[in-house]
């Protein structure tokens, strides 16, 4: 940890980052036209920047200001910026070219009727749809679009920082990518935030030598913290680029490592399966990545297939299968919290398929039994943070045993804003309820799946329940009676959408025309895509005692069902 261990607050950090390393190359912005580089102290003037704009807009120290920006450095500085004036920045997800913009508008509505903020900045374009969107609200919120570029004196802020803002304040919030999720944003303070930087950086051995490379979105956990506000603090430089821009042209961010000497980056689960897919061998040519030390694979459930698919197809041009790591946690443990070692490849656990999924034991067994099944590990607990699986009754399980994992210590969220109610429900006798399924052998996590019902494609978190808010509007589709889960694609690594939906037609041609509507409508209201859209008659789907929608029993019984016709094939 390059910060030394004493700072409690951002604005002490912020001081050494300025103080001490004004002229160090602190962030590069590669976009598909340019390219910029910005030291500590450009950076920090561009943050005063946007600290003299939210001045004079009205905002306050301790009100929340909600960036709503297109991937970009001016998110990096606009949320420095409130931060160095002693806000409270909470970057939001932004507008896709897929989601429905009067959707988006009552997504981002939902928000602002729970956490109040003050102000909303935004791109010029949505500012219009945003306004509309609070007419009616007894306070709304001010938006309005702030201009990039403008660069401020970053030492007279810090100078004159309040003094009543303590370590143990919200410094900053984030909010879930699903639409549920808005409905809780997750507080981070001072002190936990450079607590779980001191430590997590001790785990990854980070230092000023390193460089990290990175896609991620910053209204995520992940690219929030792992990408952005740890590498910034522990001192590492760091090289991004917008998602969009990987998507299109994955091949940047090897491009990226080679050019400045990448070191560090992370990636969910599926992104080593499109990297490996997609990037051809002509497209490597002349790249070198020897200098690529960690690639931590987190935020979806990991695949031990897809890290040797990955370690395999880049090592030709320098990866080394030692460079793959992996980690979990929440964020409400501000991010991962437990790592593999260094340097070693995720330790693979095989165990007996049908007594880990009827009797929930992890048995071990050779890798080539006819019952056998993978898991990575997720690594050890890092330093401060405590760990235990329990069973339904809150039981501590031996080793080997699955069931939920429970978490404390010293780096947990400050609590949901303006949500007491959902923060009490949280805790397990001073434990957080993760909501993971999972096991610990020989002091090493291995997590199974999700006790609730999350859908992770991709690294994003879907919600069954909105997607099926939005199958009960399609017309032809029996309201109340359309239930979507998740099922793991191999190939991809990553989870496919599946949804269910008892219709009242029996004509094929009306059939096809709902599904088609299904599958425009989860896209622009949901930003997904159905991988399968199965149409059933009336009767069909299973419902809970309480009447509720039994997801995991009808995934149960359409795979039952394609089994039974597979058989007769």
């Amino acid at each position: 940890m390059n910060t030394p261990p004493t700072y409690s607050r951002l604005i002490d950090a912020a001081h050494y980052l300025l103080s001490k390393r004004t002229h160090d190359r602190a962030l590069v912005a590669i976009t598909t036209d340019s390219t910029q580089t910005f030291t500590y102290g450009e950076y920090f003037a561009r943050a005063a920047g946007y600290a003299d704009t939210f001045r004079e807009l009205g905002l306050k120290p301790g009100e929340l200001v909600v960036l709503i920006q297109q991937p970009s450095a001016d998110v990096m500085f606009a949320f420095w910026g409130a931060l160095l004036m002693g806000a409270v920045p909470a970057i939001f997800p932004f507008l896709t070219e897929k989601l429905d913009l009067e959707y988006y508008a009552r997504m981002v509505q939902k928000l602002v009727n729970i956490s109040r903020p003050r102000l909303i900045t935004t791109y010029p374009d949505l500012e219009p749809t945003l306004k509309g969107a609070f007419v009616d609200l007894p306070e709304p919120p001010m938006v309005t679009v702030t201009q990039p570029g403008r660069v401020g004196d970053a030492d007279a802020w810090i100078a004159a920082y309040p003094d009543h803002i303590t370590p143990d304040q919200v410094a900053f919030l984030q909010h879930s990518s699903g639409t549920t999720g808005l409905q809780k944003g997750i507080t981070f303070s001072h002190q936990a935030t450079l607590r779980y930087v001191e430590s997590a950086s001790s785990a990854l051995g980070l230092s000023e030598a390193d460089t990290y490379i990175t896609w991620l979105p910053l209204y995520h956990d992940m690219g929030l913290i792992g990408t952005f506000m740890m590498p910034f603090l522990a001192g590492v430089g760091i090289v991004t680029m917008s998602p969009f821009q990987w998507v299109r042209d994955p091949k940047v961010m090897l491009r990226a490592f080679h050019s400045y000497g990448g070191t560090v980056t992370w990636m969910p689960n599926f992104a080593l399966n499109f990297m490996a897919q997609r990037i051809n061998p002509d497209d490597l040519e002349g790249l070198d990545l020897s200098s690529w030390r960690l690639l931590v694979n987190a935020s979806e459930p990991v695949r031990a297939e897809s890290n040797h698919l990955f370690s395999t197809h880049f090592a030709p041009y320098g990866f080394k299968a030692e460079s793959l790591g992996v980690a979990w946690g929440t964020a409400e443990t501000i991010m991962a919290i437990t790592y593999t070692p260094l340097g070693q490849p995720p330790t693979i656990d095989w165990v007996d398929r049908k007594r880990i999924s009827e009797e929930r034991i992890a048995l071990p067994v050779p890798e080539n039994a006819p019952e056998s099944m993978a898991y990575a590990s997720c690594g050890r607990l890092i330093r401060g943070m405590e760990l235990k699986i329990v069973d339904e009754e809150g039981r501590e399980l031996p080793e080997r045993r699955v069931g939920n994992v429970l978490v404390r210590g010293e780096y947990m969220f400050s609590g949901y804003y303006h949500r007491p109610d959902l923060t009490e429900n949280a805790f397990q006798e001073g434990w957080f309820k993760t909501g993971d399924l999972g096991y610990v052998a020989e002091g090493e996590l291995y997590i199974c799946g999700r006790k609730k019902d999350l859908i992770i494609v991709g690294g994003k978190n879907v919600y069954p329940q909105d997607l099926e808010d939005v199958l009960n509007t399609v017309p032809g589709v029996k309201a109340g009676r359309a239930v979507a889960f998740g099922m793991l694609n191999e190939a991809l690594g990553t989870e496919d959408i599946y949804v269910i939906c008892e219709v009242t037609t029996p004509d094929p041609d009306e059939r096809r025309k709902i599904e088609r509507e299904i599958r425009q409508r989860l896209t622009r209201q949901a930003d997904v895509t159905a991988h399968r859209v199965i149409l059933k008659d009336l009767g069909w789907l299973v419902k809970s005692t309480s009447g509720k929608m039994a997801r995991s029993a009808n995934r149960d019984k359409y795979i039952q069902e394609l089994q039974a016709q597979t058989a007769k094939a």
